[in-house]
């Protein structure tokens, strides 16, 4: 077979992309009987639990993870408008996906976050409740072992505790918390995906303070239902295969997908009885705009214009602060800190922008090995820990969706042969004036404690919680996608991704998606389709 050959593959379920959305698709799909369940991941294998690894990347000072390489270039996206993206960093591809590398931070979003354009106007409501989602919230913190603590004052309303108790606050968080306790603020634990107990046939956390590449596993990351998929003889994974296109047999009917195997550059025709697009919020409205033909000829789903529309992340706004000396020799004790306030994520700042702020550390950052490694003595090293003490106060802003920000894409391919990507955001999402006052607070908060403030501002946009490019709706005029996450239009093309989100809070995005996933999947299942 020559390299441009096709050949054709028959499967009954196709899911695109294997991070955290596509292994739980799979595992419900499963588990409900399915066969013949085949995943498509553009990216190779990422080496995960890997002691020689965790070795690597403590040793030379975070320079050698096993996932550096999958980030995207610069050359692989373009931007323009007036919140410029610059997404390197931002997303893994590969197996596993992006919760490969994220800090496992898992709150859920507000009532209100379900109903933007009831209470302030703007862009829309989500096609039901939190009350709709509560339930399938408890499923998804139990899915993800979440360890949590219920405080008192924090609007958390809930139907069944954490799985597991929240880890205890940090001696470095008692400044903060003396700040917000000054200001009659509320706070507590971030809920995290991070296990205080054995669970889920992981051990419990070891606090080495690397959670960015987890020796043992204690932290949920998108490989793990990927390794207890593997010994299932009805799913099959296939890394290395970018999905180029879907082929469509109706205007209703999706019967596979093309794609090509970047080991031998062979194109493939997989076909299938359902699809599920999982490959998030900037790969699937990309293939679906691509996805032409006489049925779709604007691209599928895009009859109306809205795929790759109402292109939405949080605005990531930092303040940092803190003493001259640390005579206390504080340092950070975990690599994604755990306090959290959620004083200003409340249905009052929802028409400007609510914001969830939480604290991180910006010096000392100890890491002896790489200390050493650099020639520094114990003079040096000494006077490193007991020298200037600095927070960072940080946290996201919920934005404001606009039809006109928007993702396409670009001419050319990326190394994993996916389209290159066009950012075109030309209206803002957060007024200044909102990251202004927002950081106004974290600055009241350090000069209640006698803190020297220091630098403060926006992060650049890295995406890392895009959403709403294919939002969910009630009509085909408001949205591209159900509320069974089916593109409308079709009867077997499903979006189960952030790219369905309809609005985003100022909170995390996975739980919310994980849940969302769930309820849409158990309607999906009990209609009792003909391919389960």
């Amino acid at each position: 077979m020559n390299k441009n050959s096709t050949a054709t593959q028959e499967a009954n379920v196709i899911i695109v992309g294997s991070g955290i959305a596509g292994s739980l698709v799979a595992n419900m799909l499963l588990a409900a009987g399915a066969s013949n369940v085949v995943m498509l991941e553009a990216g190779a294998d990422i080496p995960m639990e890997d002691h020689r690894s965790w070795y690597d990347a403590i040793s030379t000072a975070h320079n050698q993870l096993p996932y550096d390489s999958t980030y995207d270039l610069q050359g692989d996206f373009t931007s323009s408008g007036v919140e410029p993206w610059n997404i390197q960093g931002g997303r893994i591809i590969g197996r596993g996906g992006s919760t490969i590398h994220w800090g496992g931070w898992t709150p859920r979003f507000m009532p209100e976050d379900f109903c933007l354009k009831t209470n302030t106007g703007l862009g829309i409501d989500w096609p039901f409740a939190y009350a709709d989602l509560e339930p399938y919230y408890c499923l998804a913190e139990q899915y993800l072992g979440v360890a949590g603590i219920t405080q008192e004052g924090q609007r958390d309303w809930r139907s069944q505790a954490y799985p597991m108790a929240g880890p205890v606050l940090p001696l470095t968080a008692q400044p903060i918390i003396s700040a917000l306790q000054q200001s009659g603020y509320i706070f507590g634990n971030m809920p995290v995906a991070r296990n205080t107990v054995t669970y889920n046939d992981k051990p419990q956390c070891i606090t080495t303070g690397t959670c960015y590449y987890c020796p043992i596993g204690a932290r949920f990351t998108g490989n793990q239902p990927l390794d207890k998929l593997a010994s299932n003889p009805n799913f099959t994974l296939m890394l290395n295969s970018p999905v180029t296109s879907l082929v469509m047999g109706a205007k209703n009917t999706v019967t596979g997908v093309q794609y090509l195997d970047t080991t031998t550059g062979q194109t493939q025709i997989m076909s299938g009885v359902a699809v599920f697009l999982c490959s998030g919020a900037f790969e699937i409205p990309k293939l679906m705009q691509l996805s032409t033909s006489a049925f779709w000829p604007d691209g599928i789903g895009n009859d109306n214009d809205l795929v790759g529309r109402y292109l939405v992340a949080n605005p990531y706004i930092y303040c940092s602060g803190g003493a001259s000396t640390n005579p206390e020799l504080l340092q950070q004790e975990l690599n994604f800190p755990n306090l959290c306030s959620r004083q200003w994520d409340t249905p009052e700042e929802q028409a400007t922008g609510k914001f969830l702020m939480n604290m991180s550390y910006e010096a000392p950052l100890v890491n002896p090995a790489a200390l050493m490694y650099e020639g520094n003595s114990a003079a040096q090293i000494a006077a490193t820990v007991t020298g200037p003490f600095l927070y960072e106060l940080q946290g996201g802003i919920s934005p404001t969706p606009s039809y006109n920000n928007r993702v396409t894409s670009a001419s050319g391919t990326t190394r994993y042969a996916l389209p290159r990507t066009a950012f075109n955001t030309p209206d803002e999402i957060v007024s200044q004036d909102t990251i202004n006052r927002h950081i106004n607070n974290m600055i009241q908060l350090y000069e209640n404690i006698g803190f020297t403030v220091g630098k403060s501002g926006a992060y650049p946009q890295r995406g890392d919680h895009a959403s709403s490019t294919c939002r969910m709706a009630t009509t085909d005029s408001d949205g591209v996608v159900d509320d069974t996450l089916k593109v409308f239009g079709t009867d077997n093309l499903y979006v189960a991704s952030n790219a369905a989100l309809p609005t985003i809070g100022a909170a995390n995005l996975t739980l919310t998606l994980v849940a969302t996933i769930m309820r849409a999947m158990d309607k999906i299942l009990n209609s009792r389709p003909s391919w389960v």
